[in-house]
């Protein structure tokens, strides 16, 4: 199963769960058409680049507020 998450890419399989954070429109663009099939060629630039800082800037906030995970 793939699930994205903001920036966050989460695949869970039968090997485990892998996580990576996308840094970039051009990862985050790719992992769109590429893992979820979704060609938004159509959107020009200027949408794509505003889309892009929303998905990010909320990235961030929620990384700014996020708790630490606890340990046992």
């Amino acid at each position: 199963m793939d699930m994205l998450r903001g920036c966050v890419l989460r695949r869970i399989d039968a090997a485990g769960t892998y996580e990576r954070t996308l840094d970039s429109p051009d990862d985050w663009y790719d992992v769109l058409a590429r893992v979820f099939h979704l060609d938004l060629a159509d959107v020009e630039a200027p949408e794509r680049a505003a889309l892009w800082d929303r998905v990010s800037r909320a990235h961030h906030e929620w990384e700014a507020t996020a708790k630490p995970a606890t340990t046992l």
